[in-house]
C-alpha cells in the first residue's frame, strides 16, 4: 500500500488554463517533495483539463476530480478536495498562485515543530503579471484577528495558512452556501473557537 503523503495542496479550478500549469509547476518544482496534488476542476469550457491530464502522466503525485453537475464554486471544489486529501496538512491553492521553492518545507517544519497547532499562517507577496512586478507583501498580522476579519480588515487569505487536517474536517470545511467571500467566512468561524491553537509568522 501506498505511503500517505504528509501534505496535500487542494487546488480549486475554473477556466485557469492560462496559469494553472504554472501554478502546478512551481510546487513540482518544491524542495520538500512528501506531498499530493488534488485538482478538483469546476466544470471548466477552456483547455484547463487537458493541461492538468499532461502532468499527470509525468507524476503520480498529482490528481483530477472534474464535477460534470454544473459550475458550483471554490467552497464546494475544496469541500471534495478535503474529503479525498490523505495529507496530515493540508494547503489550500488558487489556480493561478505560485509557491517559492521553500515554501512547503518552511511550512511543515514549523508544524512539525509545533504538534499542538491547529494551523500556522505565513506571509504572501502579490504580482500582478509577473513575480516582482508588485512589492506588497500581505504580512501584516498584528491586532486581534477576529476583530479584523470582522471588519473586513483581512489579516490574511486562503493560500497563506497551513492546515491540520483534523482540524479542518472539525470546521466540516467551507460554507458552501457563500457564493463570495466564503474564505472570509472560513476563517472567521475558525477564530470563533477559544480553543482554535495557530500561530502567524511575519517573517
Amino acid at each position: 500500500m501506498k505511503k500517505p503523503p504528509l501534505v496535500s495542496l487542494i487546488i480549486p479550478n475554473y477556466n485557469k488554463a492560462a496559469y494553472i500549469l504554472e501554478t502546478l509547476k512551481s510546487v513540482q518544482n518544491q524542495s520538500f517533495t512528501d506531498w499530493e496534488v488534488i485538482v478538483v476542476d469546476d466544470n471548466s469550457e477552456d483547455d484547463s483539463i487537458e493541461i492538468v491530464d499532461k502532468i499527470l502522466y509525468e507524476d503520480d503525485r498529482f490528481s483530477l476530480f472534474i464535477n460534470k453537475s454544473g459550475v458550483k464554486g471554490g467552497s464546494v471544489c475544496r469541500n471534495i478536495g478535503l474529503k479525498k486529501a490523505a495529507g496530515k496538512f493540508v494547503v489550500f491553492l488558487d489556480s493561478d498562485d505560485l509557491l517559492s521553492s521553500d515554501c512547503l518545507k518552511k511550512r511543515v517544519l514549523i508544524m512539525e515543530s509545533n504538534k499542538a497547532l491547529d494551523f500556522a499562517v505565513f506571509p504572501m507577496q502579490n504580482f500582478y503579471n509577473n513575480i516582482g512586478d508588485s512589492s506588497f507583501i500581505w504580512n501584516n498580522f498584528e491586532g486581534d484577528h477576529l476583530k479584523r476579519f470582522l471588519k473586513h480588515e483581512l489579516p490574511w487569505q486562503t493560500m497563506m495558512p497551513i492546515w491540520n487536517k483534523t482540524s479542518l474536517e472539525r470546521l466540516n470545511g467551507f460554507n458552501e452556501l457563500f457564493p463570495r467571500l466564503q474564505d472570509v467566512e472560513f476563517h472567521t468561524r475558525a477564530l470563533l473557537l477559544s480553543d482554535m491553537n495557530y500561530l502567524a509568522f511575519s517573517g
